[in-house]
């Protein structure tokens, strides 16, 4: 039995911060998934009878959790239509050369994007999803989903005015 779980909590979360960073390579998932371990392993706290074994412990809860979660997002984003998964039906049929050119490069943009990425833009402005919906829909919370987008959106703008001033 753990007695003293906020010290180990202190001691470990950065090992298994860093481990889920290093498996699924994305600052906010790795947090998520870290906090979720330690969450989880807190509920089950009374399970373990060996501290010396709480690292492992803790690392597989965030791997068993880290790869279930990637994996039913996988699933989701597979389970949308092709157009909206390959950002074919993002904009309508554009009116004159200057809005072609900002869909060609929103259309790159979104390609050079991670798929939870891509994931989170299609479903917002694609498919007109409510931020409510897409966390239902991701199992996240509505600001983190506000947080992720308005993040894209600001770099996508970036991307856009570097393109753009090297035109020039």
């Amino acid at each position: 039995m753990i007695e003293d779980f906020d010290r180990l909590y202190r001691i470990n979360f950065p090992t298994v911060y860093r481990m889920c960073l290093r498996k699924f390579e994305d600052a906010e998932f790795a947090m998520e998934v870290t906090q979720e371990a330690f969450t989880r392993a807190y509920i089950h706290r009374y399970t373990l009878r060996d501290e010396k074994k709480f690292l492992s412990w803790v690392l597989r809860i965030a791997y068993n959790f880290g790869y279930e979660k990637s994996r039913l997002n996988r699933l989701r984003f597979n389970a949308l239509p092709a157009d909206i998964r390959t950002g074919q039906g993002l904009f309508s049929t554009p009116h004159d050369g200057r809005s072609a050119e900002k869909v060609d490069f929103v259309r790159r943009f979104m390609r050079s994007l991670r798929k939870p990425e891509q994931q989170l833009l299609l479903m917002k402005y694609d498919a007109h999803m409510t931020y409510e919906a897409i966390s239902r829909e991701l199992g996240v919370h509505p600001s983190t989903v506000k947080r992720r987008i308005s993040r894209l959106k600001a770099k996508l703008t970036e991307a856009y005015q570097k393109e753009m001033s090297g035109k020039q």
